[in-house]
């Protein structure tokens, strides 16, 4: 997400949820369980709108108030670089001799 982004203007996404799965859980090659509402969960994938390649992005990220993970609409858009005029090239007049 980008940090431009206010979370009042999050979109949380319904019916998934993540928990991090803690030391001593019984897994040790396991990170996170994800839990998902099927209902819930199609009906807010359904409403949103879809990348340029067909895909619904969601970015993962942690709190850094509680550490609690969550999940929300990535809408994020990368900045375009600005194209490089190119330099001006110099004439008699310009030269420094």
């Amino acid at each position: 997400m980008s940090q431009e982004t206010k979370k009042d203007d999050a979109i949380w996404v319904e019916g998934l949820r993540i928990f991090k799965l803690e030391e001593g859980q019984g897994r040790s090659w396991g990170v996170a369980d994800i839990k998902i509402t099927p209902a819930e969960f199609i009906t807010w994938l359904k409403a949103q709108p879809l990348q340029k390649d067909g895909t619904v992005k969601i970015a993962l990220n942690k709190s850094e108030r509680t550490g609690n993970w969550y999940t929300q609409l990535d809408t994020f858009v990368p900045k375009k670089k600005q194209e490089e005029a190119p330099a001006p090239e110099e004439t008699e007049e310009d030269a420094p001799f």
